[in-house]
């Protein structure tokens, strides 16, 4: 059992692999004092017991991660090539590279959570704003319309059509979500930054997104609404 100070001064601990988080619920290790997790670290002999714990820890972050916002994927693929190199060997040179490719991990992935509150925007406005700006270099203005666009849309389909109980089975209503993203978007992307193509794609995109996190009946992977 590895014991680490939290940045709150609350003792927490990082079991061996268990399923469950500490106490059972999950934790956030960017609140985790890395430095005195990494001297615990140099001094134990159990170094591949750290990296098994933190492994499993950074494993549910990054997944429930995912799930919230489907473009932060590729901090996932990275999780997933570092323990990749692990398994092919564990001696004590490649656990204390793991060991400190994973802590990369978190702060990189720490940063993109910083940034969701720099933006003022919760995990699902989140979530719709990477879509719309995915791949796109956008002025500062442009940037804020993005966002806005992406409140509001969100706020206006949570009123009424996201509430219909399995509304993504309900072809009716499924179509009208459709066609609501993708009547909003033409009206509202700024032109020529987009065009009726891409405005095609995000739409695809949006609307694949809603209907795997927002199950009807006010509840969606984010809570109720």
């Amino acid at each position: 059992m590895i014991f680490v100070r939290h940045k709150d001064n609350i003792i927490i601990k990082l079991a061996p692999l268990t399923g469950r988080g500490v106490g059972g619920e999950g934790i956030d290790l960017s609140g985790l004092n890395f430095e005195l997790l990494e001297q615990y670290f140099l001094k134990t002999k159990n170094k591949n017991t750290v990296v098994q714990s933190l492994k499993d820890k950074i494993e549910k972050q990054l997944k429930q991660m995912v799930e919230r916002n489907p473009l932060t994927v590729d901090y996932y693929k990275r999780y997933q090539e570092i323990i990749e190199e692990y398994n092919r060997g564990k001696d004590e040179v490649v656990i204390k590279e793991t060991f400190r490719k994973l802590i990369e991990l978190v702060n990189s992935y720490s940063e993109e959570e910083a940034d969701t509150k720099r933006e003022g925007l919760t995990d699902e406005q989140k979530a719709i704003f990477d879509i719309l700006r995915q791949g796109k270099k956008l002025e500062e203005k442009e940037k804020n319309e993005i966002k806005k666009i992406s409140i509001e849309l969100l706020e206006e389909l949570k009123k009424e059509k996201l509430r219909v109980d399995q509304w993504a089975d309900k072809s009716v209503t499924a179509a009208a979500v459709f066609n609501y993203v993708n009547k909003t978007l033409f009206e509202v992307l700024p032109y020529p930054t987009y065009q009726t193509d891409e405005i095609d794609l995000r739409t695809n995109l949006v609307y694949e997104h809603l209907k795997h996190q927002y199950f009807g009946g006010g509840m969606s992977i984010y809570g109720r609404y």
